[in-house]
């Protein structure tokens, strides 16, 4: 198991976060929603697909139908249920009133909160096939509970920052309940049932937070190893294995698993208990959940969440998340306690080496993933994240971004970036172009650039001094291109820009960046290829 320590919540953030209501819903929701409603012949039901992409407007349907109509809430089983009860008419109030969340929204918190409900709607198709499988209970009902299952986090991850370990304590491979209990500690059941009951979950999500749900820390190894129906002993089991709240479990584990790292230990082993509880062999299981993973990244446009996006890396790859750490606020000086001197160092302009360690084996993976295989990236987007990976895993640099043009072309903008903090100013700053500057010569063609404190105020005179106190001082540059001009510009730099780029990690950074822009040239005539035909 593996032992993190992070700083859990304060205790009286739990009332707080619990008195949360409205949820945001996705923005993307309310277009799909006016789009469904054009039609004149549209029913509950053709509603029901579009509102159920979007967990947290099936949450408020649903806290609105049991408010308006007290004791229902067991005899609903989904969206067109809540909707037959509330009418049309509630649902253009909902969409037109509740908060939304852009999916290019600057906040932190937002973007997670949208991760969280893309990886319910992965984990709620995957229970409407599993119940499909079985028999045992309906598609519809699954898919609503393993829907909102997760809503308590949603709260916690909208409401407070160090909520956000739990994603940390997930990356540095915890699995889902070890997370929850480092994260928020250990002894916080009746804190999360209280929440749950404030919410009003449906019934099997509910049941989930019960201190008996799901197995026994037996039954479940025993699930890990064997599909019991093989032994003659295990009534008690194969009982246990029908319980309504499994599926959600079972759905809301593997799901969060495979947007972590789909190629991990622990989304294999939820994998196998998915695969014994099922009673099918894992093969079979594995390329069912695939095709619900496409599906989901393709309706969400998010392939991120889904662990899609992880699946283009060459070798097994798992999506990071930072450790969060409370500000300290600092004890006022009083009369009484002398102020601390302050120690100015003589400046200084040696350069402190710092030994990085280049992955050679993937560097050349990728690379020839890139000049063999572009397709296998499935578009330009997931190709950026995999050139930036390369820099940073394979190149061995600290940190990469890419900027690219606005569609006037007026200004260049960092779009996609790797090991690159949420609060850089990097991530912020918009160039401008309409004044003639280095960034203009480096766009007008396929040219490269490394600038070191010795040539910056030669290249960097016509740009705004904020601008260059933003860029490091060491750093290193190239244009790329989809086959014609120049889209945008690929930086790097090591140790937050104060660390010499070597020749050799330059030239290997050049060679990274061409090669990517003739994979985007191919990708882009394979896709108008596609297109036409």
């Amino acid at each position: 198991m593996t032992h993190l320590s992070v700083v859990p919540p304060p205790s009286n953030r739990w009332s707080d976060v619990a008195a949360m209501r409205n949820f945001p819903i996705l923005a993307e929701t309310r277009n799909r929603v006016r789009k469904k409603m054009q039609s004149h012949q549209v029913n509950f039901d053709d509603l029901a697909t579009v509102v159920e992409r979007d967990p947290a407007l099936c949450l408020n349907l649903m806290v609105a139908a049991v408010s308006q109509n007290p004791g229902c809430r067991e005899q609903i089983s989904g969206a067109a249920n809540c909707l037959s009860l509330l009418g049309m008419q509630e649902l253009v109030r909902l969409i037109k009133h509740l908060p939304v969340i852009e999916s290019n929204s600057d906040s932190r918190q937002h973007q997670l909160y949208r991760r969280a409900l893309h990886c319910a709607d992965m984990a709620a198709e995957m229970a409407a096939h599993w119940a499909r499988l079985r028999g045992n209970i309906s598609p519809d009902y699954a898919r609503w509970n393993t829907l909102m299952v997760c809503a308590p986090l949603w709260q916690w991850l909208l409401s407070e920052d160090l909520a956000q370990n739990w994603l940390y304590c997930l990356s540095e491979g915890q699995d889902i309940l070890a997370a929850i209990n480092t994260c928020f500690g250990g002894n916080q059941l009746k804190n999360w049932q209280r929440q749950v009951k404030q919410l009003g979950l449906p019934p099997a999500a509910v049941d989930c937070f019960r201190k008996e749900a799901g197995l026994t820390t037996k039954q479940w190894k025993l699930l890990r190893r064997y599909d019991p129906r093989d032994f003659d002993n295990q009534r008690e089991l194969l009982h246990r294995l029908q319980q309504p709240e499994l599926i959600p479990i079972i759905a809301t584990g593997l799901s969060w698993n495979w947007h972590i790292a789909p190629e991990s230990n622990n989304a294999r082993r939820w994998l196998v208990l998915a695969s014994h509880w099922l009673g099918k062999p894992q093969a079979q299981v594995a390329a069912d959940l695939r095709i619900i993973q496409l599906n989901v990244s393709r309706q969400q446009n998010d392939a991120l969440s889904t662990g899609l996006a992880l699946l283009a890396s060459p070798v097994a790859t798992r999506q990071s998340y930072p450790k969060v750490i409370p500000a300290v606020v600092e004890k006022p000086a009083t009369d009484d306690t002398p102020e601390e001197a302050i120690n100015i160092g003589k400046p200084t302009t040696e350069v402190v080496q710092i030994t990085r360690k280049p992955d050679q084996a993937y560097l050349n993976k990728l690379l020839t993933q890139l000049q063999q295989q572009p397709d296998s990236f499935g578009d330009w987007h997931y190709l950026m994240r995999g050139v930036l990976r390369g820099i940073c895993q394979g190149l061995g640099m600290s940190s990469a971004c890419i900027a690219l043009l606005n569609k006037d072309k007026t200004a260049l903008k960092v779009f996609y970036a790797e090991n690159l903090p949420e609060q850089h100013p990097l991530r912020k700053v918009a160039i401008d172009l309409r004044q003639p500057n280095i960034f203009n010569k480096l766009l007008e063609k396929p040219a490269s650039l490394s600038l070191t404190p010795e040539n910056r105020d030669k290249f960097l005179r016509h740009l705004p001094g904020s601008t260059q106190d933003i860029l490091p001082s060491h750093w290193v540059t190239m244009s790329i291109d989809a086959g014609h001009k120049p889209i945008g510009l690929v930086l790097a730099f090591n140790d937050s820009g104060q660390q010499v780029v070597e020749h050799s990690e330059y030239v290997a950074f050049k060679n990274l960046c061409l090669t990517a822009s003739k994979s985007l040239a191919e990708l882009r005539s394979h896709t108008a290829q596609q297109r036409r035909s």
